[in-house]
């Protein structure tokens, strides 16, 4: 169940990377702005957690794994819901960072958890449930995301994905416990900024270069 709880959680959060891609006509429309501020709740959610993900093993070493993890989650699953929400684009953007930050402590814990409850004649299978959640998860999420902007609208995916993480949630404060031994670890706050500054600079690049060229 413990595994469970991981998995699920991480396959949503990877899901929500690609899920709203085939939905950026129907925002551009209902919000009146161009391509390049719409590729924003792609681009903020893929740099949050580019971010998040490494720095996810210091918090890994530093706090309980349950709690780390239903935080994530909470986090997760308000993000969603205020996008389900969301009046406009400046709400919804700041939805999808609230869930970025969710999602990328959740990926990165996903593999610090996994190859700590799996004794080493056991690695295959941590492998293959990675391989499952970073490889298929970003493949579904255009296919889903477009099956639900066709026949329900651009909100109901988040709609969908709000009662998954709310179980999963609920999950983890049943069965999750607190798996990953703890070491004081300082962090490398230069090497967070500067690839913050330098992930960040290259996104942005990306997310004008339709504009500006």
């Amino acid at each position: 169940m413990l595994v469970a709880v991981v998995i699920i959680g991480a396959f949503v959060s990877m899901l929500n990377q690609t899920v709203l891609s085939v939905a950026q006509p129907s925002l551009i429309s209902a919000s009146d702005i161009s391509v390049s501020t719409v590729q924003w709740l792609s681009t903020g959610y893929a740099l949050i957690g580019g971010i998040l993900i490494p720095i996810s093993a210091w918090m890994a070493d530093l706090f309980n794994t349950k709690h780390l993890l239903s935080v994530s989650l909470a986090l997760f699953l308000a993000g969603t819901v205020l996008a389900f929400t969301a009046g406009n684009f400046a709400i919804l953007l700041s939805a999808r960072l609230i869930q970025a930050v969710g999602a990328g402590i959740l990926s990165g814990l996903t593999m610090t958890i996994l190859f700590s409850v799996y004794p080493k004649e056991n690695r295959g299978t941590p492998t293959m449930l990675l391989g499952i959640v970073f490889g298929i998860a970003p493949a579904v999420g255009p296919t889903l995301g477009g099956y639900i902007v066709d026949n329900f609208g651009w909100r109901y995916i988040f709609g969908v994905m709000a009662p998954i993480i709310l179980i999963a949630l609920i999950m983890s404060m049943l069965f999750m416990a607190d798996v990953v031994p703890h070491k004081p670890t300082p962090l490398d706050w230069l090497s967070v900024a500067s690839s913050s500054v330098g992930f960040g600079g290259i996104l942005y690049g990306v997310s004008v270069v339709s504009d500006d060229g």
